[in-house]
């Protein structure tokens, strides 16, 4: 029988020209079991703390449970209480617990649960379960959600009751023991929250937690590793829902808490519509805690695999330390290299970014190269996706511990790719030899891995843009008739060669590579056998050219 302990003028819970009655924590109005209780928050002030680090954190240091009135609920069972404005209030809300015995004014330690968004709930209204004894009383906070003063506030009803779950694994005590198999049919649809929150790359997307969660358990026949997948492919779809999947270590408690998970998914690699797919070891004889639920409590049925598998390796570049020596084409080369970010393993603690995608959310599987510029001051990159659907990104390092280079200090350093065939400049690279590492990755929460190839091709500067020649080149005599002289005075030594071309494009004479040293190099040329017409010498100084116009009279 629900139980009502306050009179009319206590369920309206305010003054009628003031703020309510309950909007101190002091003055706390006491309820018992209540359904569908009015109130209104729309006068009312702060005096909870803010709870920065709570289950249901904000999204700034002053997000906090604003205009909140307060309740003290005693129950008349022990259990499970659901403490709810789910879809019964027209603002966006947020609620706290606190512990048996807190006083006011409660601190961050008296904090029993919180929510903001309960799972499904309409327009950003919230519930929360949480464990009672019969005759203690309880705290409840109700308040707005803001990400500063004065946030939101209005009317609506709450109820506070008794939990009965609707699956019977909704609760982590209640876990369901599975064995291996494909095609192990399920729904979440009803489910409740009772596990803990996390942090790491599997939740993330402003959601700790995996909400409207049921649980199993898996007793290991063997020392093995398991795969545990609701992935939907193009080819075989097994479920409706947005997932993420946990798996916690043997002994584990219900609810296990946060170091106790050995495992979890929220996207997988290969998975389509934001599904999952992890694996995790075993060992013969251990019992293990699975999870499974929804981002932010989508919830729905389909079917999951439990099998024995192992995952792929990953590719031998998978760490920056192991990278990949590509080399450089000349101009006019077309060698390319093949990678793949296919199975590519993702390190949150270390993972760095790329600067054109800072902010972004998800997880990464990325494989790396090295090659030396050579001194080419620009550097042609061009890439073939061999995978339909396949995104990357592509930035340039110094080295492995100083992070991606400066998009100004290189322009187009890091840049990202859409479509199958792509290719972009890279520059300016300093005129001197130097060693640089390419990171080429798949941001795999939102687009699939995949194989491609790449070339990277230096291109031939303007000698002047190089800063190498003390003075200009000069060709003399111009009109040359039999033997011509090319002055070419350097700051620094180096290799080269000479061309001659027609004004048709036809390379009429060449020489073999030429050491050129610092200081004036005058290199005599026999032209005499040419024909009488306009000619250009096209000079080539490591990676700087110049072309030249001469008449040959």
């Amino acid at each position: 029988m629900k139980l009502f302990y306050t009179t009319l003028l206590s369920m309206f819970a305010f003054a009628i020209f003031g703020q309510p009655l309950n909007d101190n924590c002091a003055d706390a109005t006491a309820i018992g079991e209540v359904e569908d209780l009015p109130f209104d928050n729309s006068l009312a002030t702060t005096d909870g703390p803010l709870h920065i680090d709570s289950p249901c954190p904000g999204a700034s240091e002053l997000d906090s449970l604003y205009n909140d009135i307060w309740y003290l609920y005693t129950p008349t069972f022990t259990g499970t209480a659901s403490f709810s404005l789910c879809g019964t209030a027209d603002f966006d809300s947020k609620i706290a617990v606190y512990q048996s015995g807190a006083v006011c004014p409660v601190t961050d330690g008296d904090l029993l649960a919180c929510n903001e968004d309960g799972p499904t709930c309409a327009n950003g209204t919230s519930q929360v379960l949480f464990g009672v004894e019969a005759g203690e009383s309880y705290l409840l906070r109700l308040a707005g959600f803001g990400e500063e003063p004065p946030g939101f506030s209005g009317q609506g009803t709450f109820s506070v009751n008794e939990f009965e779950p609707i699956l019977e694994n909704d609760f982590c005590a209640d876990a369901i023991e599975i064995f291996l198999g494909a095609d192990q049919e399920f729904t979440t649809v009803g489910a409740t929250t009772d596990g803990p929150t996390h942090e790491g790359p599997c939740f993330l997307f402003d959601d700790n937690s995996i909400q409207s969660d049921i649980w199993f358990t898996y007793t290991a026949t063997e020392d093995d590793t398991l795969i545990w997948s609701t992935c939907n492919t193009e080819n075989s779809p097994m479920i409706n829902f947005d997932s993420r999947l946990g798996v916690y270590v043997p002994g584990s408690s219900c609810p296990p808490t946060s170091e106790d998970l050995l495992a979890c998914n929220d996207d997988g690699e290969i998975c389509l519509e934001f599904t999952s797919e992890l694996f995790f070891p075993v060992e013969a004889g251990n019992q293990y805690l699975l999870r499974m639920g929804g981002w932010t409590g989508t919830t729905g049925f389909g079917t999951f695999d439990l099998l024995s598998g192992s995952p792929e390796p990953p590719p031998a570049n998978n760490l920056c330390a192991d990278a990949e020596e590509v080399e450089i084409n000349q101009p006019g080369e077309s060698s390319s290299t093949s990678g793949t970010t296919m199975n590519a393993n993702f390190d949150p603690d270390n993972f760095i970014a790329p600067l054109c995608q800072v902010g972004a959310d998800g997880e990464y599987a990325e494989v790396w190269y090295k090659f030396n510029s050579e001194g080419y001051t620009q550097i042609d990159f061009a890439l073939f996706s061999t995978t339909p659907g396949a995104q990357y990104f592509v930035d340039i390092w110094e080295d492995c511990s100083s992070g991606p280079i400066d998009t100004l200090q290189i322009i187009n350093s890091c840049f990202e790719i859409e479509g199958e065939v792509f290719s972009t400049s890279i520059a300016p690279f300093p005129p001197d030899a130097r060693d640089y590492i390419m990171r080429i990755g798949t941001r795999f929460t939102f687009t699939p891995t995949g194989d491609f190839e790449f070339q990277l091709t230096g291109v031939l500067t303007n000698v002047e843009d190089l800063e190498i020649l003390s003075s200009p080149i000069v060709i003399s005599p111009n009109p040359v008739n039999e033997q011509m002289a090319i002055d070419i005075p350097l700051l620094n030594s180096m290799r080269g060669n000479i061309k001659i071309f027609n004004v048709v494009g036809e390379r009429v004479w060449n020489s073999s590579e030429i050491n050129f040293n610092k200081g004036n190099n005058k290199q005599k040329i026999d032209v005499s056998g040419l024909e009488t017409g306009v000619y250009f010498a096209q000079i080539q100084l490591g990676n700087g050219i110049k072309t030249l116009k001469f008449i040959k009279s």
